[in-house]
Order: C-alpha cells, then sequence, then structure tokens
C-alpha cells in the first residue's frame, strides 16, 4: 500500500495526504515551494497546509517575512490521533448512555463498496454470538472474495456458528459439504428462487447485501425487524 493511500486512509483528504508528502521530502519551505513539489495550485496548497498545521502534521515559521511550513515528525499526529481517542474513551459512558435512548427507534445505514462493507463483517464479528443468513454463495465469493475469506476466519477463530440458506449451485453444495469445518451448517433452495443477495441477522440487526455491480450494504438495527426476519428463516429452514 503506497503511503499516500496510508495517510488518506488515517483519515487525510487525498490533498491533504499529496501535500504532507512533499513536505516531508522537502523537509520544509514557502508555499510555492511545496506546492511545486506537490503539484497543486498555491492557493489550494496554502488552505490545505493551514488544515495540516491544525491537525498537527506541519508547523510554521518566519522567514524573511515569509510564512514557512514544516513537516513534522509523524508521530505527533499520532500522538495527537491517541489523545483524541483517550479522550473519547473518557466520555464513552455518557456517549454510550445517550446511545440506549435511542435503541427503540429503527436505526438505518448505508454502506457503499467492499471496504465498507468489510465495516459491517468488522461489526458482525464483534457483536454476534450465533449468525443466520441467506445468500447466493457463488455471488458472494466472487464480489466480496478477500473480505469474505477474512470475514470467514475470523468467524471461525471466534466461534461463531452460522446457519445459512444458500441457492442450490454447485458452489453452494461444495460449501453444504464442508461447511461443519468451519462452523456452517447450510440447507439449499431450488435454483427456482435464485437471487444475487446475502442477508445476516443477528442480535437486533439486520445487514441487507446487494451483490450487483454496485455493492451496497444496508443495515437496519431494530429488535422488531430483526425478529421478524430471523422468524421467517426459521420457519424457512424448518421446511428445508
Amino acid at each position: 500500500m503506497s503511503l499516500q493511500k496510508v495517510l488518506q486512509d488515517y483519515g487525510l483528504t487525498e490533498k491533504e495526504a499529496a501535500i504532507y508528502l512533499a513536505c516531508l521530502q522537502i523537509g520544509s519551505g514557502s508555499v510555492p515551494s511545496i506546492s511545486k513539489k506537490a503539484g497543486q495550485p498555491k492557493t489550494t496548497c496554502y488552505e490545505v497546509l493551514e488544515k495540516l498545521r491544525e491537525k498537527g502534521f506541519v508547523s510554521t515559521y518566519q522567514k524573511n517575512k515569509s510564512r514557512c511550513y514544516i513537516a513534522n515528525n509523524p508521530t505527533k499526529a499520532l500522538a495527537i490521533a491517541k489523545e483524541k481517542i483517550a479522550e473519547l474513551e473518557k466520555h464513552s459512558p455518557q456517549l454510550c448512555a445517550l446511545f440506549a435512548n435511542t435503541k427503540n427507534i429503527p436505526v438505518v445505514r448505508v454502506f457503499q463498496d467492499k471496504k465498507q462493507i468489510g465495516l459491517v463483517f468488522r461489526e458482525i464479528l464483534d457483536e454476534a454470538k450465533e449468525l443466520y443468513g441467506f445468500a447466493s454463495a457463488d455471488d458472494v465469493l466472487k464480489e466480496l472474495d478477500k473480505y469474505h475469506t477474512k470475514f470467514l476466519e475470523e468467524r471461525v477463530r471466534r466461534k461463531i456458528p452460522i446457519k445459512l440458506i444458500l441457492n442450490d449451485t454447485p458452489t453452494a453444495r461444495e460449501r453444504q459439504r464442508i461447511g461443519p469445518g468451519s462452523l456452517r451448517t447450510v440447507k439449499l433452495v431450488p435454483r427456482l428462487y435464485e437471487y444475487h443477495s446475502l442477508v445476516y441477522i443477528w442480535n437486533d440487526k439486520v445487514a441487507l447485501i446487494s451483490l450487483s455491480q454496485n455493492l451496497t450494504a444496508v443495515v437496519i438495527q431494530c429488535k422488531e425487524l430483526a425478529n421478524i426476519q430471523l422468524t421467517m428463516f426459521k420457519h424457512l429452514w424448518e421446511r428445508l
């Protein structure tokens, strides 16, 4: 993974990452010299440098009446991030208390692309004691590839069992055959009811994941809605 991508994953914008890397490469300099190195317009560079200064990535100094910028050691930005996390943890009891008051109100969140769906998988792993789902095995393996593989490995490591209802395909039959080794029990539905999606049910949540060209996940947190989805799952499960 490139350094720019690492910085963007940390939370910097594409321009912030590019300009900070330029600062690291030249050490320090004026806005014109940094903008030239970063390949960004001067006005844009100045605005971004000010944002980087606020975030702790660069500092300023005066040279010949001109304002110059110098890259801070990356560990300083890391220390600031840790301080923010510590402050958040300090106030987490109050935040959780506020969150608890909203639990009777359905919460709907939308995630798009593989990386964000990976966040849904992480949420499931952190919360589920058991998991139920409907899926098209062929589409899951094709569209979610390594993200689903990591999810499977971690689910097994955490000993989270799953019951799955899959479209009847050769791939699904193979998943059924090797399922016990992955804490997975599979039942099959005829191709007459073919679908190309993935649904997970756990606790008071339901994740509806479209496996079409535009990968999208909708996570609904609502005890009643999760319960009716689980009831439908169990009703079908007992009849297969």
